[in-house]
């Protein structure tokens, strides 16, 4: 810059890396001179985000340059200013300092960082706005078909592929009852040829891949479709299409189990949800209307798994250590779950813990996290990434499942409960923090969901060292498991059930409105 004053692009990667850096005011007025220079200058500069690559919404300013630098290290569990981080990302929804935050990935962003309720309601609320507001005026041409008896449901997914949304999701499209619903699938995400793509394509009575259309193509071969009820499988996640919802293709639209957060949307009339994950107080934080499940809100379906013959030793654990298992993914992995997970080593003396990495960054992180709490590193266990298969039966080499504190496993801790590993969690206040103990208390084991970190590691502390109380919760989990959280067909007569009533409500002309559903009578 010193020797080519007034150059664009210079001034342009000046902004890309103090925006890197935290300097955002440095980097606004950076990226102000360079586009005073070169108005176009962004459309010719290779953006240097990863996420850029496949998000729906790229764009390079000092904001998301600042977001994903930050987010890049959470994910590799380098917290060298994570509450550092917390705080600015909170203040960037609030507009303090900076224009308020509105593109959409940094609304699953949010879900995982420990910002209050009220803040990714402000979030969400931002990016409903962007949306709609670049969203043309006009409707769509709807569907002139007669309305019969049977209710038409549309499922709008990212995630139907080799994904967590999928392995939960299992059969419900296949098991809806034919002679009361049609069963319409708009996948927006990648066909990546897998069972679950199969399976889903196979579910559902029409099957359409709109992956390449816009949101407004999308939106209208729905209209055209008579979709009565549309339910959003994916909302403001990757490959999720929230703009063809936010044109109304459907009279009523529903928010269901692809993302855990308020969508903040005039669109969404209602969400899926429970009492248990949605507790009175965190209730205002949603701008929907709440259709209650009875017992749980997901489908869980029991997972295939037929390899047998994996040993200790294939998964370089010790035959003779108390294995406490948290094979979530990196991203969900926070300080205070680590060293929460630290303190139960610290108990067991016996213990060691196993845990997933993606790079050697990540065990370098963690390693170094362990010994500044005075753990050796070498008894941190680190497990490849492997086919899903071989990940179900490795759970079955493990003694207890460790949850993550503030965002639980969703998949992961059904994935575990299925192979028989008891999981012990810890009560939070936010919906993806409270997904655990709704899974636990439908399998019996509501002993296992600790109220605060003392008895969490007290739990884990018994449960390590009075076999009777294990091999009691091992048995109630293997009696209870597949006739409670594993039995699909109750939670698709759920379903039905408040598709059913919200109908209902809609024909009335009644506005929506919080209910209940009834449990179903087998």
């Amino acid at each position: 810059m010193t020797l080519a004053p007034g150059d664009a692009k210079s001034e342009l990667s000046a902004a890309v890396a103090l925006a890197a850096l935290g300097d955002l005011r440095s980097a606004r007025t950076r990226m102000g001179n360079a586009l005073a220079l070169s108005p176009n200058l962004l459309s010719r500069y290779a953006n240097p985000l990863r996420t850029d690559s496949v998000s729906f919404y790229p764009e390079l300013s000092p904001e998301r340059i600042f977001i994903f630098s930050r987010y890049d290290r959470v994910r590799t569990c380098d917290w060298s200013d994570y509450a550092v981080f917390a705080r600015q990302f909170g203040n960037m929804i609030r507009g303090d300092g900076c224009p308020e935050i509105d593109n959409p990935d940094y609304a699953y962003i949010s879900l995982g960082l420990p910002v209050t309720d009220e803040l990714r309601q402000t979030l969400a609320r931002n990016v409903a706005r962007r949306i709609r507001a670049s969203l043309g005026a006009g409707g769509f041409a709807k569907s002139r078909r007669e309305r019969g008896p049977r209710l038409r449901i549309g499922y709008l997914s990212g995630d139907l592929r080799s994904h967590a949304v999928a392995y939960l999701i299992g059969g419900v499209f296949e098991m809806h009852d034919r002679s009361r619903f049609e069963v319409y699938v708009y996948s927006t995400g990648p066909d990546d040829g897998s069972r679950e793509r199969q399976r889903s394509e196979q579910g559902a009575d029409v099957f359409r891949d709109v992956s390449a259309f816009s949101g407004a193509v999308i939106g209208q071969l729905i209209a055209m479709d008579g979709i009565d009820i549309l339910v959003d499988l994916s909302g403001y996640t990757l490959y999720g299409r929230p703009e063809a919802m936010a044109l109304r293709p459907a009279p009523i639209q529903v928010s269901y189990l692809g993302f855990m957060g308020t969508q903040g949307a005039p669109w969404i009339d209602y969400s899926i949800l429970d009492h248990t994950i949605l507790t009175p107080t965190s209730r205002q934080w949603w701008d929907e209307k709440i259709a209650y499940l009875p017992s749980f809100y997901s489908p869980c379906e029991m997972p295939k798994c037929s390899s047998t013959d994996l040993r200790r030793p294939d998964a370089a654990l010790p035959d003779e250590a108390f294995v406490l298992c948290a094979l979530h993914m990196p991203r969900k992995i926070d300080p205070a779950t680590f060293r929460l997970w630290l303190k139960v080593l610290e108990a067991i003396p016996h213990s060691v813990l196993w845990l997933i990495s993606e790079s050697p960054q990540i065990e370098n992180n963690l390693g170094d996290a362990a010994e500044v709490f005075g753990i050796s590193r070498q008894r941190l266990v680190f497990a490849p990434m492997v086919l899903r298969e071989m990940h179900l039966a490795r759970f079955r080499l493990a003694d207890l499942f460790l949850d993550s504190a503030s965002y639980n496993g969703h998949a992961t801790t059904a994935d575990a409960l299925a192979m028989g590993l008891p999981v012990l969690t810890i009560v939070g206040s936010s919906v993806v923090s409270r997904v655990s103990e709704g899974m636990l208390n439908l399998c019996g084991l509501s002993a296992l969901a600790a109220n605060d970190e003392a008895q969490f590691v007290a739990s884990a502390q018994r449960f390590a060292n009075d076999q009777n109380w294990r091999r009691q919760l091992v048995h109630t989990l293997e009696t209870t498991k597949t006739l409670t959280l594993f039995s699909v067909e109750t939670r698709v007569r759920e379903i039905e059930k408040a598709c059913e009533m919200i109908w209902a409500r809609h024909v009335a002309g009644l506005a929506p409105e919080d209910f209940d559903v009834s449990p179903s009578v087998k």
